[in-house]
């Protein structure tokens, strides 16, 4: 089976409609988190067991940062959660022709700068997606 190192991935923002993407840079990690939800079906006529069907879904990605007020992404990330503004997003394990893609629309809904005493500025971040999240072949 395939490994992937976790520190080539990418996660990109784009302010354009997705015409151009800027990487945030100084990430630590990126995950990309959906939740679907579980409709209860179950009646009198399912005896013993419990019964469902998928609902909704939903996503998050989580993003920890080594801060950086000189990178451009970081700026626009930080503008998307001051101005409120849904931008899209995408999410890379790694780039390369033929290889997947996450694309999405988000806003920043939490966003979290440390300046710990002993040891490096940070910056913990949410993007709440809103609609799909698209996973496509890379060309």
């Amino acid at each position: 089976m395939p490994k992937i190192a976790g520190r080539i991935s990418t996660i990109e923002i784009s302010t354009d409609g997705g015409s151009t993407f800027h990487e945030v840079k100084g990430a630590s990690d990126v995950t990309l988190s959906g939740n679907q939800a579980e409709l209860t079906t179950t009646s009198h006529d399912s005896g013993q067991f419990e019964e469902y069907i998928p609902g909704r879904k939903d996503f998050t990605i989580d993003l920890g940062l080594r801060y950086d007020e000189a990178d451009p992404g970081q700026d626009l990330l930080m503008d998307s959660f001051y101005s409120g503004t849904t931008v899209d997003w995408r999410f890379r394990m790694q780039v390369g022709t033929g290889l997947d893609q996450y694309l999405c629309k988000g806003f920043c809904s939490s966003l979290s700068p440390a300046g710990p005493n002993d040891d490096v500025a940070s910056m913990d971040a949410t993007i709440r997606v809103t609609g799909p999240v698209t996973r496509q072949t890379q060309v």
